[in-house]
């Protein structure tokens, strides 16, 4: 006779064999690019997960985040195609409105917005204007100081977060940008 012991060992082990063989048969490299995002933007990272390539227009944005990561002593995070996707669907509706700066009701990711008046604000731009919170971040506490804004930069340097994609909306003389982060 078996022991529920037993029994729970096999059923754990029947489990992740078939999420192994899922996982690998959905993040094989020999998937079908003609495959477009469904909408569903459930994002999985593995631990070792090493990351998207990041497009040319957001060149420098993953580094500068990385940068200040580095600073702080946190993990460095990877580019992901998926949050990138996302991202860039609330910058178009930002867009759509004219380039307000409203956060996604209900994020299932951590998002720092920003309206730039200029066209060509770059990645570093971006980032900076982020960073500049820094000062209003207590390190000890790890919370803002009393009064000040800090979100934007507490969500660079958050220790849990693993991965980033960008979005940016143009308007006249002036783009938002919006970057997600997971986990948040």
């Amino acid at each position: 006779m078996t022991s529920p012991h037993a029994l729970h060992l096999f059923r754990s082990g029947v489990l992740m064999t078939l999420m192994l063989f899922f996982l690998s048969g959905c993040l094989s490299e020999n998937h079908d690019e003609s495959v477009k995002p469904s909408g569903d933007s459930s994002l999985l990272l593995l631990p070792d997960d090493p990351g998207d390539t990041e497009p040319v227009q957001f060149s420098g944005v993953l580094q500068a985040h990385n940068n200040s990561r580095k600073l702080v002593r946190v993990k460095q995070i990877v580019w992901s195609t998926k949050l990138a996707v996302y991202a860039q669907e609330w910058a178009n509706n930002l867009q759509r409105l004219n380039c307000e700066t409203d956060h996604r009701p209900d994020d299932r990711y951590g998002e720092n917005i920003v309206l730039l008046q200029k066209q060509q604000a770059t990645p570093q731009d971006v980032v900076a204007h982020w960073e500049a919170e820094r000062n209003n971040f207590d390190m000890i506490t790890k919370q803002c100081v009393p009064g000040k804004a800090c979100s934007h930069y507490a969500q660079i340097i958050s220790p849990i977060t693993k991965a980033i994609g960008c979005g940016v909306g143009r308007c006249t003389n002036r783009m938002v940008w919006v970057c997600n982060y997971d986990p948040w």
